[in-house]
């Protein structure tokens, strides 16, 4: 599959609303080949250039190699997958809201559902695991009772999570949603051919003080 994903942070302030996201592309292959792009938003120096970064990480398994992209510097680097790098799937990541038991005071409740893509008006059928967390008033100097929710929507036939939906009136409401969910074209998994391959860890998008030079292609392994 391949989707656009975004993320939605709002905070409500006393006669004022702060609202931020940020946009990108996932994607995995048949073969469990993954591909993340994220663009980040236009703050501090990127918003007076106009230019806000883009980064991809591709994490090829058929030639086992890995690929860090800057797409604003066209540039990439390129590592050899360790055989105990095995990612957690989007199914599993704690910061997607992964299934847990209950304390005394949390509420969990798990029913069928469906999920609507925003962009193609297809329907996924979906797990819907929802917890409901309770801050009784005093336990953390607070004077009335904090209550929390995080809802997250998984599709066990293309094994991702669709949508988690945070709120906690402490810190405002976080979304993540997928849309125009599609099938991804092979090259997605393979740095653009035009941008330029840098070497040595630690100095991407910089080059090297050398000089950024073109590198030979990497060994066959991610």
């Amino acid at each position: 599959f391949q989707a656009t994903f975004t993320v939605t942070h709002t905070e409500t302030l006393p006669g004022n609303t702060s609202n931020n996201s940020t946009t990108g592309t996932i994607a995995r292959d048949s073969d469990g080949s993954t591909y993340r792009d994220v663009k980040l938003p236009a703050i501090g120096p990127w918003a007076a250039s106009g230019n806000s970064p883009e980064i991809i990480y591709i994490r090829n398994v058929t030639k086992m190699m890995q690929y860090f992209v800057n797409v604003t510097k066209k540039m990439y680097e390129a590592f050899a997958i360790r055989q105990h790098d095995r990612p957690l799937s989007d199914s599993k990541r704690p910061d997607l809201g992964p299934k847990r038991a209950g304390s005394a005071n949390e509420t969990v409740s798990d029913t069928q559902s469906t999920y609507t893509d925003p962009a193609t008006n297809t329907v996924y059928k979906v797990d819907d695991h929802k917890v409901t967390r309770t801050i009784p008033a005093g336990q953390i100097g607070n004077q009335f009772d904090i209550v929390t929710t995080t809802e997250r929507l998984y599709s066990p036939d293309l094994d991702v999570v669709m949508q988690v939906t945070r709120t906690d009136p402490r810190f405002g409401n976080t979304t993540y949603q997928l849309s125009n969910i599609g099938q991804p074209a092979a090259s997605l998994f393979l740095p653009d051919p035009s941008f330029q391959q840098v070497q040595g860890h630690g100095k991407f998008g910089r080059g090297d003080r050398d000089g950024a030079r073109k590198q030979p292609p990497p060994p066959p392994q991610d």
